[in-house]
């Protein structure tokens, strides 16, 4: 029976070979776990072993030549054993096979991929959901004061400020505040009793 004597990964990085050298001619006599051939890998030069038992009856590439891992490189077979079939096969068929093989990986890997952004979608929508709650956490902090002053007539002010307008009889009503959001600070009631004081005076 026929051996296809395929192109084989020497090493675990290993997706194509540089035949260096054939140390077996075509019609010499083969046995199982005897050297067919050097081969070059990305990492170093290996040695290409028989499979089976036969005569080396059709190599397929020249030395020099480099083939992708899995691909046809010679043919053991019978001396007297029709080897055409296999020799035209692996011209015509030997391309397609490693061609299918990377097909599979691509449709798995994306069905995969697909689950994972859907995943990550989802995390980012809730992500969203709670950022806003905390916003308006601040902003009801506002609002009272603003609320209180319409209500007590009051404005928003720093407790220093509204100290100091107590102690210098400052209306805080007739202040503009330069605070952020319009805030009554203490260099506002400072700034106000050199224009109120003058006045009185």
């Amino acid at each position: 029976m026929a051996t296809k004597v395929f192109m084989e990964a020497l090493s675990p990085t290993m997706e194509e070979g540089r035949l260096v050298k054939w140390l077996k001619a075509e019609g010499d006599a083969v046995k199982s776990g005897e050297t067919l051939a050097e081969v070059e890998t990305d990492k170093a030069i290996m040695e290409l072993v028989a499979r089976g038992d036969g005569v080396l009856r059709k190599r397929l590439i020249a030395e020099g030549a480099t083939s992708p891992v899995g691909s046809l490189i010679a043919v053991i077979a019978g001396a007297d054993e029709d080897i055409a079939s296999l020799v035209a096969g692996a011209a015509a068929g030997g391309p397609p096979p490693a061609a299918d093989a990377t097909a599979p990986p691509a449709p798995t890997r994306d069905p995969q991929n697909a689950p994972p952004a859907t995943a990550t979608q989802a995390t980012t929508a809730p992500a969203s959901g709670p950022t806003p709650s905390p916003v308006p956490a601040p902003a009801q902090s506002a609002p009272p004061p603003s609320s209180s002053a319409a209500s007590a007539g009051r404005l928003r002010s720093s407790p220093l400020a509204r100290r100091l307008a107590a102690e210098r009889g400052v209306d805080l009503g007739s202040i503009g505040g330069s605070g952020p959001g319009g805030r009554i600070i203490k260099r506002d009631v400072e700034s106000a009793p050199a224009a109120a004081g003058t006045s009185p005076a």
